[in-house]
């Protein structure tokens, strides 16, 4: 009787070639997944929003009556607006043959990189040489950006002109890793660039000559989104 052999099982490297090194990554990656997840749950929790019902009513300390709600009749910006009438300079709004005035309004729309269009409007409004003098300028998202310059004149569209293309997207932020962004529960980029950015073009001479053009009966409103007292209701702040 000859003896029995017992055959060795084949590799399993040669019975399917890469599906070893498949199987390898494919536990690493599910390891990683792990990881985060359990590094996750050890990472500060976010901060809470304001209270829906405190939103619309905040105010700034030392400032009041700065932010209003648009849309409907509210009777901060109501005062704000029969107050400007009553200070505005004629030299910037003069009378015409009739004894009226006639009041120009800018309102500026968010876009991005598109604002540029914007600017580049506003100093094509000015070589036409019938740009006028804005009784109200408003504006939200980087219209924001533009309204203060807008409002302030054409002396102001070189900056205007050199923000616009001059700006690259490191300007503006800072890439994180998704890693990192996971860990901290904080967004994909920092926007500090944008802070540092602001500070060198909204400067306090800027500031003050807004200032004086509010003291002379014009007005600068900032649209932001906020929302109401409702979770389902979303009102527009302006300030």
């Amino acid at each position: 009787m000859l003896p029995t052999r017992y055959a060795r099982p084949p590799d399993a490297r040669a019975m399917a070639p890469g599906a070893f090194d498949c199987l390898s990554r494919l536990r690493a990656v599910c390891c990683a997944f792990l990881c985060l997840g359990l590094a996750s749950a050890c990472a500060v929790l976010p901060r809470e929003p304001a209270p829906l019902d405190l939103v619309v009513p905040a105010q700034i300390p030392g400032m009041p009556d700065v932010r209003a709600i648009t849309g409907g009749p509210d009777a901060a910006m109501k005062r704000d607006f029969l107050q400007s009438l009553h200070d505005e300079s004629l030299d910037d709004f003069p009378a015409d043959a009739n004894g009226q005035r006639h009041y120009a309004a800018l309102a500026l729309s968010g876009g991005g990189a598109y604002g540029a269009f914007g600017a580049g409007f506003l100093k094509g409004w000015t070589d036409s040489g019938t740009r006028p003098v804005f009784k109200v300028v408003t504006g939200v998202s980087t219209g924001a950006l533009t309204a203060p310059f807008a409002f302030l004149g054409a002396r102001y569209d070189d900056m205007l002109h050199r923000f616009y293309t001059t700006t690259t997207t490191d300007d503006v932020l800072t890439r994180r890793s998704p890693l990192d962004a996971l860990l901290r529960r904080d967004s994909l980029a920092d926007a500090t660039p944008l802070s540092v950015l602001l500070e060198r073009y909204v400067t306090a001479d800027l500031l003050a000559e807004v200032a004086r053009a509010h003291r002379n009966g014009r007005r600068l409103y900032i649209g932001i989104r906020a929302a109401g007292p409702k979770p389902s209701e979303k009102q527009d702040a302006a300030g």
